[in-house]
């Protein structure tokens, strides 16, 4: 979902929030922050019906296939190579959206601040990609998307033969982004979405009229085509992002990596893919059954305790039992394409709590200010009955110009997130074929 740090209507400089929104952003429509004039006409995803199927069949004798991972802005964006037919780039790993697209040459670099056209520079993207000869343009279709930041692409939907993971589809509809309001790392050339087809972002019509007549024209994201091309063992992936300025960490494809490659715990939590806000959460009984996001419960937030605590912590950092918040059964989106976590505000406050003075809530942005050098605390989340515990170096996160954030926000809407801070601590198992996802916890 790249998720930005929102600012809200704090009066900030532009040069930092433009640096703090590169470390995360999401998708307009998915949190709902900021109007779109655009709707989705077709709201179909996965089903259920169509998971067991793919559960049930049989696959294909290949191994699962690991790719290392890369970093960028200072530890709190990855990733992955990916090729384009003969080309090769490196796209941001998102398991919050869907859609795969890399920046075509020639593109248009809009400032997002004023709408007007800049050098391509100011967009900081990687290598620009080429149209190739295996590139074929979808006629009559366009690639649009908007992310709550204000940052949007435009583009054109067509077929490439995509590589991923040492997996190749022949035949795989992508974006190709022509114009581009965004904030990049200099180093990816774009995002690689590994969610469900309810997310993604193609157009009917040549040129996106930015009316709610507008039709999504819904297709099948990377991971779905290779699991429903038999390209793969299983419909599973797994992810284990590093907490490391270059090392990025993995992602398998097909299976689980090697406990050579990232040391893990064989105890695994293992927790149903929901839909978000289904029924069992919202008590809606007439809701949309198909799949969007990677949608989990969590059990809880277990109050600190003198062993979970980081042991340089003061009495300050310590509020007491009776006022730890008892809050259960929180819908969560597990999204690598988020640097931070997002919880409900009496948790996110309880948390940032533990700072003590070390920690500032500024109630015009919304947002939790941490002192860059600061004694970190550590908490805790319950997920399918097991506790996994949050390293204290997730929890101070470094911006520009000395300003750090805590790893930890209120979330802005009905579900929270759980991004990087919780996935440098885990291996997240995304179990497609069961509707399931596990968890281990990392040594």
């Amino acid at each position: 979902m790249y998720v930005s740090i929102l600012f809200r209507d704090i009066e900030i400089d532009h040069e930092f929030l433009e640096a703090l929104s590169a470390l995360t952003r999401t998708q307009l429509n998915a949190k709902g922050t900021v109007s779109l004039p655009l709707t989705r006409k077709v709201s179909k995803s996965i089903s259920h019906s169509l998971l067991r199927q793919w559960s049930a069949r049989d696959v294909s004798p290949d191994s699962p296939n690991t790719t290392q991972l890369t970093t960028t802005n200072i530890g709190h964006v990855f990733l992955v190579p990916i090729g384009f037919g003969s080309q090769s780039f490196q796209a941001v790993i998102d398991t919050g959206s869907s859609d795969t697209w890399l920046v075509r040459r020639g593109f248009a670099c809009i400032s997002y601040v004023n709408g007007m056209r800049e050098g391509q520079a100011e967009c900081a993207f990687g290598p620009q990609y080429v149209e190739s000869s295996t590139f074929t343009e979808i006629p009559n279709q366009n690639f649009n998307v908007t992310y709550g930041d204000g940052e949007y692409l435009r583009g054109v939907m067509g077929f490439e033969e995509v590589s991923l993971d040492n997996v190749t589809v022949p035949v795989q509809e992508v974006g190709a982004v022509d114009y581009a309001a965004w904030t990049g790392d200099g180093v990816s050339s774009g995002i690689v979405g590994l969610g469900y087809p309810g997310l993604t972002s193609a157009w009917e019509g040549s040129e996106q009229d930015a009316s709610d007549d507008s039709v999504e024209e819904i297709y099948e994201p990377i991971f779905m085509s290779m699991v429903s091309q038999g390209l793969i063992e299983e419909p599973i992936f797994s992810l284990a992002l590093a907490r490391s300025n270059t090392s990025g960490g993995v992602l398998t494809i097909g299976g689980l990596p090697d406990q050579k490659d990232i040391a893990y715990a064989n105890d695994f939590a293992k927790v149903s893919i929901e839909v978000l806000g289904s029924p069992e959460i919202s008590g809606d009984d007439d809701f949309d059954m198909d799949y969007a996001f990677y949608a989990i419960t969590i059990d809880g937030f277990p109050s600190p305790n003198a062993s979970s605590r980081n042991s340089t912590s003061t009495g300050s950092h310590k509020p007491s039992q009776a006022k730890w918040p008892s809050i259960t059964n929180v819908q969560a989106i597990v999204d690598s394409g988020t640097s931070l976590a997002y919880l409900p505000v009496p948790v996110s406050a309880a948390i940032n709590g533990l700072f003590g003075s070390q920690g500032n809530y500024d109630p015009n942005s919304g947002t939790w200010f941490v002192d860059c050098n600061a004694t970190a605390p550590s908490w805790s989340l319950v997920i399918g009955g097991q506790t996994f515990h949050i390293d204290p170096r997730d929890m101070i996160v470094e911006g520009p110009e000395s300003n750090c954030v805590s790893g930890v926000q209120e979330a802005f809407s009905s579900f929270s997130i759980l991004g990087d801070v919780f996935l440098k601590n885990v291996l997240a198992v995304f179990d497609v074929g069961n509707a399931e996802m596990r968890f281990a916890a990392r040594h």
